[in-house]
């Protein structure tokens, strides 16, 4: 009896112009895929279609609602823009996602330039920017369990104490909106690679420190936890998908 006059107030609200919100049965999960090119390499893009086909697979069943979103370039080939139960659409937007970060290098060498910094807050802002849209579009949803994959190298909260707050602020709000987030260390990609022997290992030592806290901050806050190795993530989607269970 409750669910009939649940139902039948969401038709009224409905005729009187009140926006509506899904409702779902308690088996249902909504997921935001968020990928944030701008902090993943181009030289990834591969691997990061691949892990984003086994995201698709292994979490979005049948019921879910998904949306796929990213940060920078890629996003601009993505057309849906609401949650969908229609997971066949999840192909079609893997195949957009392309990395655009900057290289080390690049980061290191420009640094004493204001240019070079202004470029690394921006992207850093850019992308937190469309994190906290993606929390704004599953607050939109009743889904009894609502999680944000979130695929990123992160963020150097060491050198940028804005970012940090920006980080905080970000998983913050997820948990006051009962998200849980699941970052995935964009950077573990590079795992197959070596490293650029111009860097000295101790600061990029510390560079990658700084970003695997951003990442870390975003999952203790909300309940998740993070894929550290993205080219193997058999183990953590399924721990992943229990969670939401």
């Amino acid at each position: 009896m409750a669910r009939l006059v649940a139902v039948v107030l969401g038709v009224v609200f409905s005729f009187a112009g009140t926006p509506s919100v899904h409702t779902s049965t308690s088996t249902e999960n909504a997921w935001l895929i968020v990928v944030d090119d701008l902090h993943v390499p181009f030289a990834q893009t591969g691997r990061l279609r691949d892990l984003l086909r086994r995201v698709a697979a292994e979490l979005i069943q049948e019921g879910d609602r998904h949306l796929f979103r990213a940060s920078g370039p890629s996003g601009t080939s993505l057309t849906s823009e609401a949650l969908t139960d229609d997971r066949s659409l999840a192909a079609s937007a893997i195949k957009f996602m392309t990395g655009n970060a900057l290289r080390d290098w690049d980061i290191f060498v420009a640094l004493p330039g204001a240019s070079a910094a202004d470029e690394v807050v921006y992207r850093a802002n850019t992308a937190l920017d469309a994190a906290d849209d993606a929390i704004y579009v599953l607050t939109r949803d009743a889904a009894p369990r609502q999680a944000i994959v979130y695929v990123s190298g992160g963020y150097d909260v060491e050198s940028y104490p804005a970012i940090a707050a920006r980080v905080r602020a970000f998983a913050r709000r997820a948990r006051e909106n009962n998200i849980t987030i699941f970052p995935i260390d964009g950077r573990g990609f590079g795992s197959l690679i070596e490293p650029d022997p111009r860097l000295d290992a101790e600061t990029l030592l510390r560079y990658t420190t700084a970003l695997r806290r951003s990442l870390t901050v975003m999952a203790e806050e909300t309940g998740g936890f993070v894929i550290e190795r993205p080219n193997e993530p058999a183990s953590g989607l399924k721990h992943i998908a229990e969670q939401m269970r």
